[in-house]
């Protein structure tokens, strides 16, 4: 397997067919990504997925999910401290892939 563009912790994983999806996560320096990337698993290849911008710094542990081969939704997520915008936190997201 190749090595992603960009290395990532706390990164959120989806499957859809032959390809898993990166999103969200912090960077080597404990920074928040907002971007996304596909590898393929029949090509051996990643690819960033410009269209999968994520809203906010909210994004590590957040639990993602495919739906209809179509929506990857996104469940709660945390900025790089591990806080919340507040007590009470519930998000949706929903990537269109």
């Amino acid at each position: 397997m190749t090595d992603m563009d960009t290395g990532r912790y706390w990164v959120g994983v989806a499957n859809l067919g032959h390809r898993i999806y990166a999103i969200g996560g912090l960077d080597k320096n404990w920074d928040n990504i907002l971007s996304c990337e596909r590898y393929d698993i029949l090509l051996n290849k990643w690819c960033d997925m410009p269209c999968c911008t994520l809203p906010d710094t909210f994004t590590n542990r957040v639990a993602f999910e495919v739906v209809r081969q179509r929506y990857v939704y996104g469940f709660g997520g945390a900025d790089k401290k591990g806080d919340t915008p507040k007590e009470n936190f519930e998000r949706v997201l929903r990537l269109d892939i």
